[in-house]
């Protein structure tokens, strides 16, 4: 046996993605968001009996190693490290002599040199802020206790030519070339002598989430210097801001533990949150939260607060956000801070923060709140833009509920019917797809479709989690779909649903999976696994109903034109007993409907 082999016998799969993805159980498999790419559904599943993993919507798939590889950006052999040493697997001696070879060859490659580097740079700054009286006062008048220090490596280089030379010294003991520390941007050169970017600057090693140093940020703190208060390690392959939180590495063991975490702006918030109890912060580095830091903290949390500057400069780069939430599984929470103060300032002067993360608003509704604040003071060209602003925000929310609930939320504010609001979102959902060449009906509300726009679904949304709701409750008597009901579905939905309730001529319900596999045919089997991995949430009788609902208010003009038109023709052709029979027909089924609130 192998190696690999080895590790994919030793180490269950499910046990690693837990790490790394937020997973719930579904049948045979788990489901969780891809970490892989964005997405608002979960389509990443994992089987333990197969041991592998399969994402439906970038397909990305394999076993425990290429996980990791695929995660953390690895070779297969760098990844086999990895699970040995994070998950302290002991191989037997003649599996891994028949690796050492290649798992000592990796130390000699480019990534790994730039990693060792980091490392020892970081324990050089350290040890140069224990020993300069200035820096180390000022830490301290911070705030900063010995124990955060040094728990967070946090150090100063010294300014001018010398310390920069004993540097390349000390790194030329340790096997460290000066070329090096150029080419990985911790000194510059010129004609005839060494600088650094970072001198006389308090510096915050900046690890991945695995811990190893790939970046430093360094902070100017000496009166007078006017230079940029900080400076970043340039971005390499192995540093990429939008990719990379500061502190992440030790906040998340935290996070997974309580199920969320805080967001905040800058090294000294974090390292202050940190020392005051809150343990599962990160913070960016200097640029706006992006949609990947979004989603590497799905991964270890499902509720994130964001504490950023009490100032205007805070505020719009959280209402920024608010466009990203709906690109992640995680449910963003604002904390309001007082006026041009951030976490440590309020930490600092004693304040209660925990007080301020109590009152925390839903991302969304402060969103909405800061947009219609004074509204009826501002001009009508500030207000028609507030309105879009919002719409921009609230067209892209799939459950109907939610949406209703913020359009409720800002016809109160601004004083208007809660109809004329969700008429106007409709409205600009409508134009926005003509903009954009789209017309995709399935991203414009559903409730108010024209007739026009009843075209056929082609296994829209809707139709999807219909079908879902059937399928995963086929014992479930109240949930079905009537028979008039059926050819308004697409093709390959209305054969499915036909097979599951009405074969033949004979009304009958399948009550089983087994059952209903036998009649389907190898493309139908593919799409009904397909619906069933993709859907996690039950669906209640009530919530199919709701379901339905929107289905009939959608196609109910085609239906009701269908029935005219059969009407006339029946008229046309002088067949009274067709058009009484129809007439009776449409009857029944529109106080059916109406008697069910479908209608």
């Amino acid at each position: 046996m192998d190696l690999f082999n080895y590790l994919k016998n030793a180490l269950p799969i499910l046990d690693v993605v837990h790490d790394f993805v937020q997973l719930r159980p579904a049948g045979h498999y788990w489901k969780g968001a891809c970490p892989f790419h964005s997405e608002t559904d979960a389509s990443f599943t994992v089987s333990p009996d197969r041991q592998i993993f399969y994402c439906f919507g970038c397909h990305a798939s394999g076993d425990v190693i290429a996980f990791i590889a695929k995660r953390e950006n690895l070779s297969q052999i760098e990844a086999a490290k990895f699970i040995i040493e994070r998950y302290s697997i002991t191989v037997p001696p003649e599996i891994l002599k028949g690796a050492s070879k290649a798992l000592q060859g990796e130390h000699a490659d480019e990534r790994n040199r730039y990693y060792h580097v980091c490392e020892r740079f970081a324990h050089w700054c350290h040890q140069s802020l224990l020993r300069n009286a200035s820096a180390l006062e000022y830490v301290q008048q911070r705030n900063l206790t010995s124990e955060i220090i040094k728990q967070f490596s946090i150090g100063y280089f010294p300014g001018g030519l010398k310390p920069v030379q004993q540097l390349v010294n000390a790194m030329a003991n340790e096997g460290i070339l000066a070329k090096d520390l150029v080419a990985f941007g911790i000194i510059g050169e010129k004609k005839n002598y060494f600088y650094s970017p970072f001198e006389e600057r308090i510096l915050f090693p900046i690890k991945d989430q695995v811990g190893r140093v790939c970046a430093f940020g360094g902070r100017v703190f000496k009166p007078g210097d006017d230079r940029a208060k900080y400076y970043n390690s340039k971005e390499s392959d192995w540093f990429i801001k939008g990719k990379v939180l500061y502190g992440l590495d030790t906040a998340r063991k935290a996070m997974q533990e309580t199920g969320h975490a805080f967001l905040v702006e800058g090294y000294m918030d974090c390292v202050m949150m940190a020392q005051h109890g809150f343990v599962n912060t990160v913070a960016t580095l200097g640029t706006a939260c992006t949609a990947e830091h979004l989603k590497l903290l799905s991964r270890f949390a499902h509720t994130l607060y964001v504490l950023y500057d009490g100032d205007n400069a805070g505020q719009n780069a959280i209402l920024r956000m608010t466009e990203l939430c709906w690109e992640v599984d995680l449910d963003l929470m604002v904390v309001l801070l007082p006026y041009k103060e951030d976490p440590a300032s309020v930490l600092g002067k004693g304040g209660d923060l925990q007080a301020l993360i109590a009152r925390a608003q839903n991302i969304i509704h402060f969103f909405v709140a800061t947009h219609v604040k004074d509204f009826r003071n501002k001009p009508l060209a500030a207000k028609l833009a507030a309105i879009h602003k919002i719409f921009e925000v609230i067209h892209k929310l799939k459950d109907p509920l939610k949406r209703d609930l913020l359009l409720q939320q800002t016809a109160l504010a601004i004083d208007l019917p809660f109809q004329s609001v969700k008429d106007g979102l409709a409205f600009y959902a409508r134009g926005l797809a003509l903009r954009r060449g789209t017309e995709r009906v399935n991203d414009l509300p559903m409730p108010d479709k024209t007739e026009e726009e009843a075209g056929s679904l082609d296994t829209s949304e809707l139709e999807q989690k219909i079908l879902y709701g059937i399928l995963s409750n086929l014992q479930e008597t109240q949930i079905f779909i009537e028979a008039e009901l059926i050819p308004y579905f697409s093709s390959q939905v209305q054969a499915i649903l036909t097979k599951v309730f009405y074969r033949g001529s004979n009304p009958e319900i399948v009550f089983s999976d087994a059952s209903l596999q036998a009649l389907l045919d190898d493309t139908e089997k593919m799409f009904v696994s397909k619906i069933l991995m993709s859907f996690g949430t039950p669906v209640t009788p009530a919530t199919f109903s709701q379901l339905k609902a929107f289905f009939c208010k959608y196609h109910w003009k085609r239906i009701a034109r269908d029935f005219r038109d059969q009407i006339q023709q029946a008229q046309q052709a002088g067949n009274d007993e067709r058009m009484q029979s129809l007439i009776r027909t449409f009857s029944q089924l529109k106080q059916g409907f109406a008697d069910k609130g479908l209608l």
